[in-house]
């Protein structure tokens, strides 16, 4: 069986005010794609709210995973889960004109993990399950460490990533 390490584990971000959902939602796919990552959403759940003044509000839980390839024995993962509270339009000044964003509370969640053995190929013969630990443990040994430092790297990139976007929208009124 595949063997997953877990190098970030949702590590939390926190948004409160205004922010462009749409902009952010598309940003952060397309920033994925750019680093060759194969992402499809697991979850998009909405739940609506009316408030006491009529304005409607939506709750959000979109959850994302993605891979791409290392090498031939292992690849990278990434899960990004994004979860709104009370997320409302509102209109915002930006220049001369007004444009609508959204606002409320945005938590996002970064994960990221390598998996060793990615296509079973050591698990499906039982011949080669030995030579899997003698592989990993003294030939792949620095390539494991060198995926560790390349998998915590691009976790942090992706974090810094969704904190830099929605820090856009900190003065935005």
């Amino acid at each position: 069986m595949a063997t997953e390490i877990k190098i970030l584990d949702d590590e939390k971000i926190v948004h409160t005010g205004i922010y462009d959902f749409d902009e952010f939602y598309m940003h952060m796919w397309r920033w994925l794609e750019w680093h060759k990552f194969t992402t499809e959403e697991k979850k998009y759940a909405e739940k609506k709210k009316v408030g006491g003044e009529g304005v409607e509000s939506k709750d959000l839980d979109i959850q994302w995973e993605g891979s791409k390839d290392y090498d031939e024995y292992t690849k990278i993962n990434v899960k990004l889960r994004f979860v709104t509270f009370g997320m409302k339009d509102a209109e915002v000044q930006r220049g001369s004109a007004k444009v609508k964003m959204q606002t409320g509370e945005v938590d996002v969640f970064v994960s990221a993990s390598f998996t060793l053995d990615k296509d079973n190929k050591y698990e499906k013969n039982p011949g080669l399950k030995f030579f899997r630990h003698f592989f990993e443990r003294y030939l792949y040994k620095d390539t494991i460490e060198q995926l560790k430092s390349d998998t915590w790297k691009f976790g942090w990139d992706l974090h810094n990533e969704v904190k830099a976007f929605l820090n856009l929208y900190k003065h935005t009124r």
